[in-house]
């Protein structure tokens, strides 16, 4: 709330008007989800897992600052999303540094495609299991990113705040790698199914993985392997997304 804005890195924009993304490196490993399988492969696996190759997550979720260029640009979310759905987008009621939020599935996957052509590499959201490698930092026996549940680390409904705030704001709780708001704050948009995990592309109406908990829910729900999903196209104050990337050209 400085007069001049945040000018952390990865929070606003580059000085071309393209949002400025801070890439941190995650690596590969194997990660099993909060699921019931089912059948046969219960009776021989138990959960599920998936292999997780080496990848790259954005810092912080997408901000309101790197929202509104998307809703402005004609090639944006008119293009992307007026035009073939008849949608007009929400109002970002946070300020600049703080999660975009009100957004739905379908507007964050938008969102990518649009950042993509801007950046000249191809970005999305992360798979479930993608978010699951990052918050826990490639450690499976992490519950949250540090570690262990320690108070002041998350802004989840213990730290009393009771609201939305900036992001990057509780350091302490950032994961191996450097990332940070991954338990607490907003939840975060995955790009897979919830009851049908392995299925990740577009169109229908099945619910959507989201994961990290939220300002309002208690720190079992911001732990590293809880799932929580929602429909698609349904948009929530304490909803929003971080983005993948294979590679990031610096």
């Amino acid at each position: 709330m400085l007069p001049e804005g945040d000018r952390r890195p990865g929070v606003g924009l580059r000085a071309d008007g393209v949002p400025d993304i801070v890439w941190h490196a995650i690596p590969g490993g194997e990660v099993r989800l909060e699921i019931e399988a089912k059948g046969l492969w219960k009776r021989l696996c138990g959960r599920p897992s998936f292999r997780v190759e080496p990848f790259h997550i954005a810092r912080y979720p997408v901000t309101v600052a790197q929202w509104r260029p998307f809703v402005a640009a004609p090639d944006g979310y008119d293009a992307l999303v007026r035009q073939p759905l008849g949608w007009d987008p929400a109002p970002q009621r946070g300020h600049d540094n703080q999660p975009a939020t009100l957004l739905t599935w379908i507007e964050a996957m938008a969102y990518c495609r649009w950042l993509s052509g801007l950046l000249g590499y191809p970005v999305r959201l992360p798979t479930e299991w993608e978010w699951q490698q990052a918050a826990s930092g490639g450690e499976p026996a992490n519950d949250y990113p540090w570690g262990d549940w320690q108070e002041g680390r998350a802004n989840t409904y213990e730290s009393r705040l009771g609201r939305l705030t900036a992001v990057g704001l509780h350091p302490a709780g950032q994961s191996a790698q450097g990332v940070l708001d991954l338990a607490g704050n907003v939840w975060e948009w995955c790009l897979n199914e919830s009851e049908a995990p392995k299925k990740v592309a577009e169109g229908g109406d099945a619910r959507r993985v989201v994961r990290g908990g939220s300002w309002i829910y208690v720190r079992d729900f911001a732990r590293c392997a809880y799932r929580h999903h929602v429909h698609p196209g349904a948009r929530f104050d304490d909803v929003g997304f971080r983005m993948w990337c294979d590679s990031p050209i610096f």
